[in-house]
């Protein structure tokens, strides 16, 4: 009892700090990143954080399931996820002036060294399982556009013995979706390791980036938001062009839902960048906007992707 009185008159988040001494959290830490974030960049980089890897399943999903329950998930999804987000930004606000923070230290400084410790491993396998994700989904895609622009793509087998393959463009004709070196040939029992020509220059170009603060990534953020409006405006029309030659119409209700809740759920996955972005965006920038217009554009973007 005396343990619990003592953590409910020092605990942070049970009394709110000046705001004054929350927006000079950060002096002397400009090497891990200032607080000069605007309103814009921390949109984009919600927004970015957001439409990621998820995105490509959204409309095999909506065929399956019917785009009304898709639809559904998404907006409940998107409502529950604002709303924990803005409540752990709350808690975030609460946290002592003076100290640069991450995701588990928040557990720690109010429940303890053992609670750190217990957040710090799922928390550790949620961003493996994200990176992995996105890391793989594009190298795919970067593969796909060398096949597209060359009729040619390269990577070294390492297992289970080293050489060099090719794939082209006619291999691609035995399947109903290509992806390059996914499929072995029928006389080789185990499965190949290989190392794409696409992974590698993912890697070459993508890499650097890690060794910059969040604040530094933020031009490269706008880049890549701008490229993806721009790819976004053009596969919708694509896709609303191919539709008028399609007879079966897309279902309001499909027939198999198993996949629905777990895409809406991967798509909305946004605390983990949360405290870094509330460690140097300005002091004077909307959480509750960002996080809720961010979301709204995000669910846009899926609706009009996925439908």
């Amino acid at each position: 009892r005396n343990r619990v009185r003592m953590v409910a008159s020092t605990s942070p988040l049970l009394e709110p700090i000046a705001a004054s001494a929350s927006s000079e959290r950060h002096s002397g830490l400009g090497h891990v990143g200032a607080r000069t974030i605007g309103a814009a960049g921390s949109f984009i980089l919600c927004y970015n954080t957001l439409v990621g890897p998820g995105l490509l399943e959204l409309p095999h999903t909506v065929q399956a399931a019917g785009w009304l329950p898709v639809l559904l998930a998404l907006g409940v999804v998107c409502v529950i996820s604002a709303l924990s987000v803005t409540f752990f930004c709350d808690a975030i606000e609460r946290y002592p002036a003076g100290r640069r923070f991450e995701y588990c230290d928040l557990f720690g400084h109010v429940w303890g060294k053992r609670a750190f410790r217990w957040v710090m491993l799922p928390f550790a396998l949620c961003n493996l399982s994200q990176a992995i994700t996105a890391i793989v989904a594009t190298a795919q895609v970067t593969d796909q556009l060398l096949l597209f622009m060359f009729d040619r793509t390269y990577a070294l087998q390492v297992f289970p013995r080293v050489r060099i393959l090719s794939w082209t463009e006619e291999e691609c004709q035995y399947f109903s979706h290509c992806t390059p070196f996914k499929a072995v040939p029928e006389a080789e029992m185990e499965v190949p390791t290989v190392l794409t020509l696409g992974y590698v220059l993912c890697a070459l170009a993508l890499a650097p980036l890690g060794s910059l603060s969040l604040d530094d990534n933020i031009k490269f953020q706008i880049f890549a938001f701008v490229v993806q409006l721009f790819l976004m405006a053009e596969f919708s029309l694509h896709f609303w062009d191919s539709a008028q030659h399609v007879e079966a119409p897309l279902r309001v209700v499909g027939d198999s839902y198993a996949d629905v809740m777990g895409v809406a759920i991967f798509n909305f996955a946004l605390c983990m960048c949360v405290p870094s972005w509330m460690n140097e965006k300005k002091p004077a920038v909307s959480v509750n906007k960002t996080i809720w217009g961010s979301m709204a554009a995000a669910t846009f973007s899926y609706a009009l992707i996925g439908v």
